[in-house]
């Protein structure tokens, strides 16, 4: 029972013996005579109000005696401890609260170091891939003598990798970038369902190659988002890249953009793999420096393009 509904019970047979008192004073004053029933009555209640108030008295005693930590013997002021222990308490929090901001500076300053040397790593490793693509398309593109063709799908492969691995480095750099907070956004008018439109022959092409069917389906006359175009056509194709991935041989990838109240929402239905680590780390980066709302489940990716306001 609450201490409120404790105290009111308490006063409720007070009150019904004060209401009594007047009822017997009304019949002295006027007919000088109390019937039998509203002494009986004043009695009850008087009883009833002085045993609960001790009740009540005990109960709070020994509830503020455990909360001073003192035992009932010891000449104490209970409401004193109680007040110095808050005190204690008080400090105690605060100085946690100091002590968490200080670790929470140190942790960001030494992500923002890892950050740095990050993004520096993958530049130079950025600049040596590039020294390799350029000798690769020379050999593809210039003729210096007859390759059979073995030779020339290896020269193919060793090209397309280090495609793949400047690709990856640049979402690592860019990744870096987004955690110093360096990286600045736009917030141009932008048109969710061309960006999905341009991506849908890479999507299709990826899913040719694994056997997967990629269908969208956008709706008619979409309004703009406000958002860096460059920056969501990236989040967005590693996004739906990723979705063509996860999904299993004779799969399929559906992919919908329609309108929601104060938002749009992409939606794409894939399959049950696991998800790329670097594609979602890096999108999850962008769509928190966007404001964009991204809901995943064993299926199902949804994003939440907020729409610009009135």
């Amino acid at each position: 029972m609450k201490v409120s509904h404790r105290l009111l019970l308490t006063l409720m047979p007070a009150f019904v013996g004060l209401l009594t008192v007047v009822g017997l004073a009304y019949w002295g004053q006027y007919q000088r005579q109390a019937p039998h029933f509203a002494v009986v009555a004043a009695v009850v209640a008087l009883g009833a109000s002085v045993v609960l108030a001790l009740r009540s008295a005990r109960y709070l005693a020994q509830r503020i005696e455990r909360l001073a930590g003192s035992e009932p013997d010891q000449a104490v002021d209970e409401l004193d401890s109680i007040e110095k222990s808050v005190i204690r308490l008080q400090t105690e929090a605060s100085s946690a609260r100091e002590e968490g901001a200080r670790r929470e500076r140190e942790a960001g300053e030494e992500r923002r170091q890892l950050s740095t040397l990050l993004a520096t790593a993958a530049g130079t490793a950025t600049t040596a891939v590039d020294e390799i693509r350029l000798p690769l398309h020379i050999l593809l593109e210039n003729r210096f003598g007859d390759l059979n063709e073995n030779q020339e799908e290896m020269l193919a492969a060793a090209q397309a990798a280090a495609e793949d691995a400047t690709a990856v480095l640049r979402r690592l750099r860019l990744a870096a970038d987004l955690d110093r907070g360096i990286v600045e956004l736009r917030r141009d008018p932008v048109r969710v369902d061309d960006i999905v439109r341009g991506l849908l022959p890479i999507l299709e092409s990826l899913g040719e190659r694994r056997e997967v069917r990629v269908v969208a389906d956008l709706a008619p006359a979409l309004p703009r988002v406000p958002a860096d175009r460059t920056y969501l056509n990236e989040a967005l194709s590693l996004l739906l890249r990723d979705s063509v991935e996860r999904t299993e041989n004779k799969g399929e990838v559906r992919i919908s953009v329609d309108l929601v109240p104060g938002a749009l929402r992409l939606a794409a239905t894939h399959g049950s793999g696991e998800a790329g680590l670097l594609a979602a780390a890096l999108v999850r980066q962008l769509s928190q420096a966007m404001g964009i709302t991204i809901t995943e489940t064993n299926q199902s990716t949804v994003v939440e393009l907020p729409l610009a306001s009135a």
